[in-house]
């Protein structure tokens, strides 16, 4: 199977542990499937040769399982780990695409944008106030997939939780 093939089954998984993070009523089991699911978007994202979006997901895993402990006892997270995310996609932005790959495109900076929000929303304690107000950086993430060339099921998986979000 070639790269892109591959692309497309471990966004497929992605999409598929994405769409059942939805069926969580507690804030820590919409988070590991939400990990879960991010792991396979990299690995899409790698495949693709999208190496921003992979860089920006392995911060937004690390959020993620940084949000995840502290949901787990139960605990509101520390003000510090938002602009800390928010400094490592900056880096990440940086480092990767003006100083490696030097492809500074436009639509980067929606995803950069993106991962932003990400950042300060995943903070959020309420899970209805979390799925109202992530509905702003899941938006701009299908608009990046779609400009960029990314897997069609990661496209799929972005509008999917964009619906379930409005529809929750």
């Amino acid at each position: 199977m070639t790269p892109e093939q591959w692309s497309l089954v471990a966004s497929f998984i992605a999409m598929m542990l994405i769409a059942s993070s939805y069926f969580w009523k507690k804030k820590s089991g919409f988070l590991l499937f939400q990990s879960m699911g991010m792991v396979f978007l990299m690995i899409s994202y790698c495949l693709e040769g999208l190496y921003f979006p992979m860089i920006g997901l392995t911060v937004g895993l690390a959020r993620s399982l940084i949000f995840f402990a502290y949901e787990k006892k139960d605990k509101e997270a520390p003000i510090f780990w938002p602009y800390l995310f928010t400094g490592l996609s900056v880096a990440a932005y940086l480092i990767i695409n003006v100083g490696i790959t030097k492809t500074q495109a436009w639509y980067d900076i929606l995803y950069l944008i993106g991962l932003v929000f990400y950042a300060f929303v995943f903070r959020i304690r309420n899970i209805e106030t979390l799925r109202y107000v992530i509905t702003i950086p899941t938006a701009l993430s299908i608009l990046y997939n779609v400009v960029s060339g990314a897997a069609i099921f990661a496209v799929i998986s972005y509008c999917f939780e964009l619906c379930a979000n409005i529809l929750s």
